[in-house]
């Protein structure tokens, strides 16, 4: 009785030091860098501000058009905005998951709710999580499960991503697959072959997420594939493995609106927004932050800013200390080729994400060092994954796990422990000014105003029914016009989804701007430019007491007075 008391016990202190206090830590970097703000779903000010860019509202648009639009299929559908094609969650980075369960609530939310916030706050407890079951795996202590796990959140790419891309936020895919691969490894050490259910949780969910994921996650489950086929020769099972990740992840995306339908993916910028040769040294982001207190910032050149992958100053160090201990261990090896044997198809894995991630474009600084031309077809193919800097996080992840395992198997554990906390410490010192700036950030940017808080376009947005742009240039502010039409149970004429054609909307929005232009408007449509010669041509078009005009943040809009 007395040893099944004592099981019991344990078991609970196993689950509160691996989750609830794991989880604890997630919770407390959280709200070191943002604050509590975020966590308030009616505040969508700091959103309306942007985040480095104005993607944060771009994805707050998505969903505040598909909270608006019936349902349709399939279910990541946003038929209110691009008027005539619709687009879809997916394109505008809206976490199509999260959004379509909300909608399936919605008469319970508040008229003005986001969850933005707390989804970035799963994503941390989530990295946390991964990051100490890594470190577990290799030694199962406290003091140093927790010390890796604070360097796993310390990652500056998660950071720099949080808000930013929001749904890039997920770094935990990458954690949590690569854990799967690793102990798949472990178990054909001991002559057990692994079909992870993980796998296929996780390759379904990046589809319903951010299919960005997909690749990082999707190579690790070929890669267990691959080498469970070497040591068993079972090729039936995991043929039949890998097809059943491929379909299902396939027809989940199917069934949002991720893949499958007519809406082309693929775009220009493979090359362009290429991760710079100088990226893992690079405290250079887009926003301005100072991601280093000690390292320079160095010069970027195209669309370099998208492959930002700093590795943080403390994990350099640990780098470099990991290295050494590594090649000392090679060099001590009396079988070299059984461990390039063991390790040759991860290393080859590792080089062309990195090789994929620096594109055909290669730079150096403000140089392009190498321009290699690759056919149109493998150019436009690539460009479904055209931020080609983020397809490095899986290698990125894997320098954190190296440094870590090289440490703990030090002989001398206790130096291996003091050189990972020192090198936290480091990495906290080192990012000490960009993780106030970002607090300091968010807090500003929920003070922000917008045209949410104009009482003109307040009043003018009841009774209509859409909204028509036309000669405009300002990306932020159409985003922040695609919310207020949203918030507002209009539709849009344009789109602010980041990848499609929609020429059925744009012939459309054509059509709306020349009716308005020989006189026959639509009263029930707001139109709005940038151009004051244009505008200047529609109120030349129509009677004066027909329409008010009104002028806001660069943009004049004609309202048409309602009978």
């Amino acid at each position: 009785m007395e040893k099944e008391e004592n099981m019991k016990q344990e078991k609970i202190t196993k689950f509160l030091r691996e989750y609830m206090l794991t989880s604890m830590i997630g919770i407390l970097i959280f709200f070191i860098v943002y604050g509590a703000t975020p966590l308030d779903v009616t505040n969508d000010a700091w959103i309306m501000a942007g985040y480095d860019e104005s993607d944060l509202t771009q994805h707050y648009a998505g969903w505040v058009l598909f909270r608006s639009a019936d349902w349709s299929f399939p279910l990541g559908m946003i038929e209110s905005m691009a008027d005539g094609t619709g687009t879809m969650l997916t394109f505008t980075d809206s976490i199509p998951i999260v959004a379509i369960f909300f909608k399936a609530i919605d008469f319970m939310l508040p008229e003005t709710f986001q969850y933005f916030g707390w989804y970035i706050l799963i994503c941390f407890i989530l990295q946390a999580i991964a990051g100490y079951k890594i470190v577990q795996r290799k030694v199962d202590k406290p003091e140093w499960c927790y010390v890796g796990t604070l360097l796993f959140l310390l990652s500056p790419i998660l950071l720099e991503r949080s808000f930013r891309h929001t749904a890039l936020g997920s770094h935990w895919f990458v954690l949590f697959a690569l854990l799967i691969y690793l102990k798949s490894r472990d178990a054909r050490k001991e002559g057990k072959e692994v079909f992870s259910v993980g796998y296929v949780v996780l390759n379904v969910l990046t589809v319903l997420i951010h299919p960005y994921f997909l690749p990082m996650v999707m190579i690790f489950t070929v890669l267990t594939a691959w080498e469970n086929i070497l040591q068993f020769r079972n090729w039936i099972k995991n043929g039949v493995y890998l097809v059943a990740n491929v379909v299902l992840a396939y027809g989940a995306g199917w069934l949002v609106g991720a893949l499958g339908w007519d809406i082309e993916s693929a775009r220009f910028g493979y090359g362009h927004f290429s991760m710079n040769l100088n990226a893992i040294i690079n405290p250079l982001s887009l926003g301005g932050y100072e991601w280093s207190k000690f390292l320079p910032q160095l010069p970027q050149i195209h669309g370099n800013y998208d492959g930002f992958n700093y590795l943080g100053l403390g994990i350099l160090i640990l780098a470099a200390v990991a290295a050494l201990i590594g090649a000392k261990k090679w060099l001590a090896y009396a079988d070299k080729k059984q461990w390039l044997k063991d390790n040759i198809y991860l290393i080859l894995a590792l080089v062309f994400l990195t090789v994929f991630s620096v594109t055909n474009v290669v730079t150096w600084n403000d140089k392009e060092l190498l321009n290699i031309p690759i056919p149109d077809w493998l150019y436009w193919k690539a460009g479904i994954f055209r931020a080609s800097g983020r397809i490095f996080y899986p290698v990125y992840y894997v320098i954190f796990t190296y440094i870590i395992y090289q440490l703990a198997e030090m002989p001398q554990v206790r130096v291996g422990l003091f050189l990972l906390i020192a090198g936290v410490i480091l990495q906290f010192v080192d990012m000490s000014s960009v993780l106030e700036e970002k607090h300091l950030m968010m807090d500003e940017n929920a003070k922000f105003v917008s045209l949410l808080d104009d009482e003109v376009l307040t009043e003018a947005a009841k009774g209509r029914t859409k909204v028509t742009l036309a000669a405009t240039w300002d990306i932020v502010e159409m985003r922040r016009i695609a919310v207020w039409a949203g918030k507002n149970g209009m539709k849009t004429s344009y789109t602010v989804a980041n990848s499609g054609i929609y020429p059925e909307a744009d012939a459309l929005m054509g059509k709306e701007i020349e009716a308005l232009e020989a006189g026959n408007y639509d009263e029930t449509i707001i139109y709005a430019t940038q151009d004051l010669d244009v505008f200047t041509k529609w109120m030349n078009a129509l009677e004066e007491d027909s329409f008010t005009k009104y002028y806001y943040n660069d943009y004049y809009y004609l309202i048409p007075n309602l009978e």
